[in-house]
């Protein structure tokens, strides 16, 4: 950021952004990870069988500790998540709003302005692959542009 005097103040770093978004909880073991990782790429594949949702996960991609085999505690299991909407891209921009506004209302969750409601597909799916735990990070930035160790372990491309 360029302060006022026109000097840098501070520069974001992929080290920095890691630290931005560390759980600072209890390590997990290596073993914990791998079964973690199995039911996050199985909840995907069962998201994406179920047809009534609006969006494909069309891709997980480890990054992280995970990658190093000698890192046996880990601070979390980091995850880059990538979506593809359902919705036919000739769909026109209003006849999209309304299908996802729609979405929104019939999955009985509170939102609370237009763009909750507009991103829901892609916050469901989140929350999905979470399943509640807090040692999975999620991200929907491409970890291609972050780092060069990345290793993906769920691609789907849709019938």
């Amino acid at each position: 950021m360029v302060g006022g005097d026109g000097g840098t103040w501070w520069v974001s770093t992929t080290k920095g952004s890691a630290l931005a978004q560390a759980s600072f909880s209890r390590p997990i073991t290596r073993a914990t990870a791998e079964r973690l990782l199995a039911g996050v790429i199985d909840l995907a594949k069962r998201f994406n069988a179920d047809e009534s949702h609006l969006i494909d996960i069309t891709e997980l991609v480890v990054f992280g500790s995970y990658l190093d085999p000698g890192v046996q505690r880990l601070g979390d299991l980091d995850l880059g998540v990538a979506f593809r909407s359902r919705i036919p891209g000739t769909t026109a921009p209003a006849d999209q709003r309304e299908i996802l506004l729609g979405y929104a209302k019939a999955s009985g969750r509170l939102v609370n302005n237009l763009l909750d409601a507009l991103s829901w597909p892609d916050n469901e799916a989140l929350m999905t692959l979470r399943n509640r735990s807090a040692v999975i990070n999620l991200t929907i930035e491409n970890v291609r542009t972050l780092t060069d160790r990345w290793e993906v372990v769920y691609s789907y491309d849709a019938p």
